[in-house]
């Protein structure tokens, strides 16, 4: 882990030492409370797979030794620029450890790695409601782009081939 900021928040990689506690704070993210074993082990099997796909990780935040918040990356590749783009999947704070410029520092650490591969942006998503993520994100220097709109197709609605 790399210290990001001067209250000992550090940022590091998953690895398979910190999926179980990394689960835990999953588990808080999705909603559940975490007494369900079904879901723990599904969490854990989420994080695990994750450690293997390429050019896709999850970097952790920790404070005094406890998991805080995390960040879900992807690196993707922008052919009209002919640069690399880091998309950011998911940015979470454990209720317990906000405001204390976690997600900040998540995003600090994001932009610093996108500059170091030459990125030509970072880019990110929220839902319409969630004032305190947009609030944060233009305090980051994030901007809303007007006249984007995000489209998806859930596979997992799709009939298997």
């Amino acid at each position: 882990m790399t210290s990001a900021s001067s209250n000992h928040i550090e940022i590091g990689k998953l690895s398979e030492d910190t999926v179980p506690e990394a689960a835990q704070l999953l588990l808080k993210y999705k909603g559940a409370d975490g007494s369900d074993e079904a879901q723990k082990r599904e969490c854990e099997l989420s994080l695990r797979r994750l450690l293997d796909v390429e050019h896709s990780e999850l970097l952790a935040a920790q404070i005094g030794g406890r998991l805080a918040g995390f960040v879900s990356i992807s690196w993707g590749y922008s052919i009209t620029k002919g640069k690399p783009v880091l998309r950011i999947q998911d940015l979470f704070t454990d209720p317990g450890f906000r405001g204390r410029g976690i997600a900040a520092a998540l995003l600090r650490h994001c932009e610093a790695a996108a500059r170091r591969r030459g990125a030509s942006r970072l880019q990110l998503e929220t839902d319409a409601d969630n004032e305190a993520a947009r609030s944060l994100y233009g305090k980051m220097g994030f901007e809303h782009i007007e006249g984007k709109i995000v489209y998806m197709k859930p596979l997992h609605l799709l009939p298997e081939q």
